[in-house]
This record gives C-alpha cells, structure tokens and sequence, in this order.
C-alpha cells in the first residue's frame, strides 16, 4: 500500500471513530436534559400564582435520601440473595462497588433546632415561674397557696389534712415499658427526642420527604415531552459513517478484490407548521482499491424532497398539536405542583391534605380525573412528519431477544397520613389523662381512709377504683394511637423510625395556660376553704370574725378582684346594724328579690328578657343577701360560743350542735366568697385565646353575614384555584381534538417533489453534481376515503369527549364552591362550638368545686348515711364531675385543633396559602383582608406583565340539539 494512501485510510478511519464518539458520554446527554429543562422551566415561571418555588430534581444534600455519588455510575445497591441465586447477573459493580447509600445531613439540622427549641422552651418556663412565683398579695400569700394537686388533696382530706401527693397510684407496665425504651432507644446523638416545631416540620419536609421529591422528579418528567416536541419541529441533522474492508480471492464470483469502502452521508429534515416535510441529504461512497491505486472511485449524490399533505395530515392543527398538548400539559404540571405543596402544608400540618397514594397526594376535593380509554377508540393515527416504515421480513428461524432496557418509574410506597396538629393533639390527650390519674389516686387513697373510719362503704372506695383502673385503660389506649400517629408522621417527614422526636406544644400552649388558670380558681377557692375550715376548734372563735375577713382579702383566690376591694366596706355597713335592722334589710332584699324574678318570669312567658340594669341589680341583691346571711349566723355562733371576747366552750353534748352552727357559718361565707370566683371567672373569660381569623376580599369568613361570606369564599375559588384553572383549559384540549379527529377522516392528498443530483458514475468526481446529473420528480399522492370506520368512530368519540369535558368543568367548579362553603361552613360552627365549649370546661370545673365542697363538709359520726346527700351519692357526684372534665378538656382541644384543620383547608382551597423558601405558610391576616378597601390591584393568577387571569365570559344557553342539527 502506498504510505499515502495508508494515511489517508487511516485518518478516514480515525474520524468515523471520532464522529461515533463524540458527545455520547452518559453526563453529556444528562447534562443536556438538564440544561433544556431548566430553559423551559425559566420559560414558564411567569405567573406569581403558580410560581416554581423549591424545585430541584436532585435531592438536597440534607435529605435522608441525598445520593452523593455519580449519578450516571451509581453504586450497585446490595441485592436480594435469593434473586441474585436465580437470576444471570451480566452486569458487575465496577469501580463503584456495592454500597447503600442514606444522608444524614437533616440530623445534623434537627439537632440544632432541638438545641434551639429546648433553649427557647426553658426561657419561657423561666418567666412564667417568675411570674407565678410571687402572687400580687406578697410572700404571705405565697406561703398560703398550695400545689395543684395537693390542693386538691388537701380539700379532699378535709380538716386541714394534706393529702400525701406522691401517691398516684402503681405504675402500669405499659409505663414501665415506655420509660425503659425511653431510656435506652437513643438515637444517633445519644438525645431520648428531638424537639420540633410545625414550622421546623414542614421545612424538613420540604427536603426530605419522599412524596416532595417524587414531585419534584414528576414536574421534571413533564418538561421532557415538551423538548421533545419542540425538537421534532426545529431542524434536525443527521450524519452516518460506515467502513468496509473487502478482500476476495481469484477464484470467487467478483475476482480478486482488496479494497476499503467508505460510505458517508449528511442530511437534514425540517417539519413546517402547515404539516410539510423537507428532507435533504448528501451521500458520497469512496472506494479505495488496493489492487489498482489508480482505480479510486467516489461518487456522491445529493437528494431534496418536499412533502405536503393538503387534506389528511396538513395544516398547524393537526402538525403543533403535539407540541400544544406537550406545553399545556407542563402547564397544568407546574399548577399540580404548586398546589401540591400547599396540599403537603396541610397534610403536615393538620392531616387534612389528603390521603397519599405512591407519589402524590388524593386531596379530598379531586377537581379533575385522569381520563381513561373506551373500547373501539384510540389515537388518531395522525402523526406528523412521519412516513409509513417498509416492512421487513426475517428469514430462518430467528426468535430476537425482547427489548432490552425497562423505564419503570416507581411512586414512593403509601403510608399513613397523619398531621402534626393531630399528632399533637395526641400527645396532650395522654398528658390531660395522667393527671386525670393522678387525682383519682389522690381521691382513692382519702376514700381508703374514710373506709377505715367507717364513714363510706366498700361500695364507694371500689366505685372511685374502678373509675381509676379505666383512666388507666384509656391512657394505654391514648398512648397506642399516639405512638402509631407519631410513627406514620415519621414517615411522612422522611425521618427513620429509630429517631424521636416531640411535638412542640406552643399551638396548643395558650389552651393549657388556660386550663391551668382555671384549675388555679379550684384550688384557690379550696385552699381558702380549707383554711377557714382549720378555724373550727373552740379557743379561735373570738379571732373567727378577723380571720375570715383576712381571708376575704388576703386569700389567693381574691388576688387583684374588684370583690377584695370592696368586701370590707360592705361588711361593715352589714357589722354597723343591729340585729332587727339586719333582719328588716334582709327580708326587703327578699322582697326585691321576689320582684325581680316575677318580672323575670313575666317577661319569658312574652320571649323577651330583663335589661341590663335589672339583671344587674338582680345579681347584686343577691349577692348582699348572701353577706347579710353570713353577718347574721356569723353573730349566732359568736353569741353562743364567745363571751367578752374569750371563747366560751360548750359541754359535751353541745359540741355537736357548736360544729354544726360553725359548719353553716363557713357555708354562708363561702357563698359570699363565690363573688371573688365569679370576679376570677369573668376575668379568665377575658383571657381565652382567640381564634385565628379567616378573611378574603374584604369579607370575614366567621363573623360577616353567611350569604356575604359564602359568595366571596365562592367567588375567590372560581378564579383562583389552580387545579380548577387546569379543568377549564382542558376543555380547550377536548375541543382542539375535535378538528384533530376530523382531519383524520379526510382523503389523502399529497404533493411531493424530489430533486436528485449525482456526480459522475465511475469517477473520483465527488463534488461535480449538477446539470446532467438532475432527475426532478413531482408526485400527487390520493387517496380516496373509502375505509374510515375506526377513524369515524374516534370522531364521534372525540365529541362525546368534549361534551364530557363540558360536563367535567361545570361539577368542577361546583365542587369547588362546595368545598369551600362546607369549609366555611365547619369553620363557623367551630368558631361557635369553641365558645360552648368554653362554658362546658367552666362548668366541669364548678362542678368539681362543689363536689369537693360536699366531700369536705364535715360529715357527723355513726354509720354511713343513704340518700341524697350520703356517701353513695357525692361519691358519684365527684367520680361523675371529675370524668366531666377530661371530656372537657378533651373537647375544647379539638374544637380548637379542628378550628385550625378547616382554616388551612379553607385556604388552600382559596389558593390563599403563600408558601416561603421553607416550605412554611406565610399565615398574615392583613387589615385589608377583612376591610372592604381591599387592595385588588394585584389578584392570584396575574401574570407578571400585567394580563389579568379572568373567568371565560357566560355563554348564552344553546337549543337542545337533536341527530338532525347541524
């Protein structure tokens, strides 16, 4: 071979190598995915509505499934033994080995916002002990108060005997078993829990859950069609080598051969809009022949075609409609994905987002479906650009292997959901029943001590047994759900289930500030009772008169109430009477008395009520004829037990008649004290925690007008709601199809021309083309449409689809106003509930009151009495008040928790849920959402330059159509 000739072959060879290698590296074609998404996303992220916030297809460095590896050669995660066994194996780990792969950068985020969160709890701790430290009254009333449970003891106890507290009954192996896995479950930083917020939540899974991700990856997915299309509509180049290495001997058919052929070829093909195809390619075949150097042949041709279909198949509907349905449908994605993360919000916040099925969330108001086939329809076979294959026929018995290679696209596995509010919630519930057992075991071990003085019966001490083995059923069944709702919480989170955490309380916290507020008025009042009790020996009766009045203003539960300030006043307006004034006082605030309730009742019998000033003179002749009665029995006992100011002591037998005329006294006191509770309670009344507010356009969701509200809330989802955006342009879809179907039914016409230039046959000539060498060839394709049935069914198809998609957006936007109507509806009557239930924990709390107030009287000696007010009867009376209680408690909790479940759903479904870039909602009422000078300049849905997002204009109604019309 000539060293030039060698060369040249050579260099032939070496770019044929080059050309089949360039650009085909795995990261080279990810990256150019990439890079094309991201132009297409930038393209699209024009709307504020619906703007592309926390969107990234690899996963954050911090998630639990962060891969830091390479994406293109990624470890081989380990496999099943038993599949590995069964199965050919062709594919071995290489360089990267076997390795699973698990992030761990959001422990290292959780435990800094432990830090935090335990930091900030322990400071408010701090200022709310000193605060409740000192009492307004000084140390002295510090030194009076008592510890909420020992208080409640001590009542219990009656006669100044406090309760051991300690005492809270034997710890259940439940218990047991729950601080020993407390204890020794630690996780990675050797902390028993994390402590997280529902902000802190939602921000973690913003990153590292699984259904987030799978979003993110799915928004991904939906920009890759649209690349596609427009792709198909741009130029497209094509260039093949192909090299041949011939040798043959003297005695075959051709002779001796010894050559390399070479064959390349360019080419070009551009689909216009209005459906036509132009294909140019350039081929050269240069063969180098080794027998004879001089013998070099290359021979090139170059081809030209132009087609146009001008009935089936032509035009800018049938040709863009591919790429229109591609840039639509990554629309109604990017929509989708908004929403999502609004519907994650809620379904981690409140459990009201929705189930999760694999990837993506099943919201309880499913505006849209997702379609499906009828049988006898399909495509409509129109596909643009594309010409019919030639079929090719395999000789011999060759069975080809499947297609190698499976897309499989797998959603993350379901798991339960459950919400950080409920979870919460949860965790009070089993909070609010261990106290519950704590103060039955109080009450349990004083009743064993009235047993063991023959003052209540077995029948009794088993009754309040039985009631504290069921609070300890309940709280085993509490703190079962609790631990399943905080595991499936887990797993929404992406956290693994070896990692503790607890729930922050601090939406709750004002709640339970409250309870304990209310509980501290028991108490106060008991403790107070419990010490004028304590002045029942004989040797206090001269101080009796001072120190109750010391109570009366010095007591805890008279702190800072207009009752302390004015008690020794009017007392000693009632001290100044003699003893027949007081009587005549006393029976003319009867009679007013009498007055004002016949009035009372006179104007019920005509459905109308007493005014302002007459219930509140009402309540103030009430509360003087308490007074009045106490400074009268009070007088009693001092004239019968006190002379010239020493006690003077009964005889044995008038002892009992001395308790029972001290027991009356410290009766009319403490209904003179009730005012101060009454003074405590309307104050505390003040104190109870708001609900959040719900207002759009100027409208206040809870407290306006129902019909005013139910139209703004409707009014707001028409327009707003994203996925109901996405119901109303897929009617555009279904009608686009329409002319699509129709084109398919037409015949066939097609004008094609096709220009071919070679050079010179037989020659090294390989740019010579032109003149002799032009064949121009113009063909007209027909074809008449004679066999249409399929493509007559898939039209008529086509319009039952639009019709359907007609019907679809109208249940859509009823659904839509439905959904937030009934949420309006729930908020409302939540708001209403919140303040009966308020009355109701008011009331569990008296009843209490007085239930102790019975316990503690004192109860005269002999065998235990029957009847109403015996041992049998308050026993129930207390067991029946103290199960009141938790009920209560429970209630309004969950009327509150509830009250915030319909408000996030509620705003989501208004689309007024702005999310930060910590996936954490933005929850600001301004003043101009509630007033009627709201700011509607800047509406959801407008784009950023300015075009206004606006409901289709009403159609008028059409005729009822019949077969015949056309």
């Amino acid at each position: 071979m000539v060293p030039s000739r060698r060369w040249a072959v050579s260099l032939a060879l070496a770019a044929v190598l080059l050309a089949d290698s360039a650009g085909c590296t795995r990261r080279y074609f990810r990256d150019d995915a990439d890079k094309e998404v991201s132009e297409v996303m930038a393209q699209k992220d024009k709307y504020p509505a619906w703007k592309i916030e926390n969107w990234h297809v690899y996963a954050d460095p911090r998630a639990r499934f962060a891969d830091p590896s390479n994406p293109d050669r990624p470890p081989k995660p380990p496999d099943d033994p038993a599949a590995y066994d069964l199965s050919p194996n062709p594919q071995k780990p290489g360089h990267a080995g076997v390795e699973r792969i698990e992030g761990t950068g959001y422990l290292t985020l959780i435990a800094k916002w432990d830090q935090e969160n335990r930091a900030k709890r322990a400071s408010e701790e701090a200022d709310e002990q000193r605060q409740t430290a000192e009492p307004p009254g000084g140390a002295e009333e510090a030194e009076e108060g008592t510890a909420p449970t020992a208080a409640i003891g001590q009542a219990a106890a009656g006669g100044g005997q406090a309760a051991d507290v300690s005492m809270a009954g034997p710890v259940s192996p439940r218990d047991a078993i729950l601080e020993a896995t407390e204890r020794s479950s630690l996780d990675v930083t050797g902390r028993p829990a994390y402590l997280m917020t529902l902000d802190q939540a939602a921000e973690l899974a913003m990153f590292n859950s699984r259904e987030y991700q799978d979003q993110r990856e799915n928004l991904y997915l939906a920009a890759l069609p649209v690349t596609l299309e427009r792709f198909s509509l741009a130029a497209q180049f094509l260039a093949s080598q192909e090299a041949i290495r011939e040798y043959a001997g003297r005695n075959t058919p051709t002779g001796q051969t010894s050559n390399w052929t070479l064959n390349n070829g360019i080419g070009v093909s551009k689909i216009l809009p209005t459906g036509a195809l132009l294909l140019l390619n350039f081929s050269n075949q240069t063969v180098f022949d080794f027998l004879n150097p001089k013998k070099t042949i290359s021979e090139s041709t170059l081809d030209f075609s132009a087609i146009q279909p001008l009935l089936r198949g032509g035009g800018k509907a049938v040709t863009l409609e591919p790429l229109t349905l591609a840039e639509r449908n990554l629309l109604y994605a990017i929509r989708n994905y908004a929403r999502f993360r609004k519907e994650l919000y809620v379904e981690i916040a409140s459990n009201n987002g929705g189930s999760i099925n694999g990837s993506a969330f099943q919201p309880v108001g499913v505006l849209s479906n997702s379609g499906g086939s009828v049988s006898g329809t399909g495509p409509s076979g129109l596909n643009p650009g594309v010409i019919a294959p030639v079929a090719t026929v395999l000789t011999g018995p060759i069975r080809p292997p499947a297609t190698a290679g499976q897309l499989v696209i797998t959603p993350a596995i379901t798991p339960p959901p459950s919400g950080y509010l409920n979870t919460m919630l949860q965790n009070i519930q089993v909070y609010i029943d261990k106290e519950n057992i704590d103060v039955l075991s109080v009450i349990l071990k004083r009743y064993r001590g009235l047993l063991e003085g023959d003052i209540v019966a077995p029948l009794q001490v088993q009754s309040v047994e039985q009631q504290l083995l069921a609070g300890r059923a309940t709280l085993l069944l509490d703190q079962d759900q609790y631990l399943a709702a905080l595991n499936s919480f887990k797993i929404e989170i992406g956290v693994p289930m070896s990692l503790k955490i607890e729930m922050d309380d601090a939406v709750l916290r004002p709640l339970m500030n409250q309870f304990r507020r209310s509980r501290a008025i028991i108490e106060d009042e008991q403790a107070a009772v419990t010490e004028a009790s304590n002045l029942i020996p004989p040797d206090r009766a001269p101080r009796l008169r001072a120190e109750l009045l010391r109570l009366f203003q010095r007591s805890a539960l008279v702190q800072g109430t207009p009752f302390a300030k004015t008690i020794r006043g009017r007392w000693a307006a009632w001290e100044k009477l003699s003893d027949k004034e007081l009587k005549d006082r006393l029976e003319a605030l009867r009679k007013e008395t009498q007055a004002l309730l016949d009035r009372q009742a006179d104007l019920q019998k005509k459905e109308q009520a007493l005014s302002e000033a007459e219930l509140a003179r009402l309540k103030e002749v009430g509360a003087e004829t308490d007074l009045g009665n106490f400074e009268r029995v009070l007088r009693q006992y001092e004239a019968n037990y006190v002379e010239d100011g020493k006690p003077k002591k009964p005889d044995a037998a008038g002892e009992r008649r001395r308790i029972t005329q001290f027991r009356d006294v410290i009766a009319y006191w403490q209904k003179v004290l009730v005012e101060a509770r009454d003074d405590r309670w309307a104050a505390i009344r003040k104190t109870w925690p708001d609900l959040p507010r719900a207002c759009v356009d100027g409208v206040d969701l809870v407290k306006d007008d129902l019909l005013r509200a139910e139209g703004a809330a409707a009014q707001h989802a028409l327009i707003n709601r994203l996925d109901l955006m996405n119901v109303r342009a897929q009617v555009v879809d279904a009608w686009r199809q329409i002319a699509v179907f129709a084109n398919a039914l037409l015949g066939t016409f097609n004008v094609k021309y096709n220009l071919s230039s070679n050079s010179p046959i037989g020659h090294a000539q390989p740019l010579n083309i032109g003149g002799s060498g032009n064949t121009h060839q113009l063909v007209l394709d027909t074809e008449l449409p004679l066999a249409r049935k399929l493509e007559r069914n898939n039209y008529r198809a086509s319009l039952i689809a639009y019709q359907r998609q007609r019907r679809a957006l109208e249940e859509a936007e009823d659904l839509a106003v439905a959904a937030v109507q009934n949420e309006l509806y729930l908020l409302r009557q939540y708001a209403e509930t919140y303040k009966i239930q308020q009355r109701q924990l008011e009331l569990a709390y008296l009843t209490i009151d007085s239930s102790l107030e019975a316990l503690q009287a004192p109860t005269p000696p002999g065998p235990a009495r029957a009847g109403q007010d015996g041992p049998a009867a308050l026993t129930s009376q207390l067991l029946g008040a103290q199960r009141s209680l938790p009920t209560a408690q429970n209630g309004l909790l969950t009327v509150w928790i509830n009250y915030l479940d319909a408000r996030l759903s509620l705003y989501r479904d208004l689309e007024l849920m702005p999310l930060d870039q910590r996936g954490v909602w933005i929850d600001e009422i301004r003043a101009c959402d509630c007033s009627l000078d709201a700011d509607q300049s800047a509406r959801p849905g407008q784009p950023a330059g300015g075009n206004e997002q606006r409901l289709p204009e009403s159609r008028p109604v059409p005729p009822a159509a019949g077969p015949g019309m056309d």
